[in-house]
């Protein structure tokens, strides 16, 4: 089941984030909890500028997916882009993930959004089809390095 997060949710967001970041190539920066609480505060307020969708197995959240929209610094144009999706492991390979990402961009659709970026961590498996059938091209790649 997919829902909303709501404020009851806070302490799960979290530990999925927290997840989320030690899994990715940003694990290098120092994770913040209190960092969380601010945007997830933010999204309760702003929830046609910011989402967090929940995937839930048996009334615990086992998944999420979080996005946000702007505009680029040259248009007045909506931008959607997400910023993290998350499933547990054992719950990867299920249909929950796929439907994690339909709400987001069925989100991003009624926020007005006229491009949606989803990005593809070098720590995840490899989306890349997934998106090209769902009508997305490579637009480009990013370097990190740890300073």
């Amino acid at each position: 089941m997919l829902r909303l997060a709501e404020r009851r949710d806070f302490a799960e967001v979290s530990r999925m984030a927290r997840e989320f970041h030690s899994q990715s190539p940003y694990s290098c920066l120092e994770f913040d909890e209190g960092k969380i609480w601010e945007n997830f505060k933010f999204y309760l307020k702003n929830k046609n500028q910011m989402i967090i969708i929940l995937s839930e197995q048996d009334e615990k959240p086992r998944g999420m997916i979080i996005g946000t929209v702007s505009c680029p610094p040259f248009s007045n144009d909506i931008i959607a882009t997400e910023l993290a999706w998350w499933m547990d492991e054992e719950y990867r390979k299920t249909r929950d993930s796929l439907l994690l990402f339909d709400a987001y961009q069925d989100w991003t659709r009624r926020v007005g959004a006229k491009m949606c970026h989803m990005a593809l961590l070098s720590s995840s498996p490899d989306l890349s089809k997934k998106y090209e059938r769902s009508g997305y091209t490579l637009s480009e790649k990013t370097y990190v390095k740890e300073l």
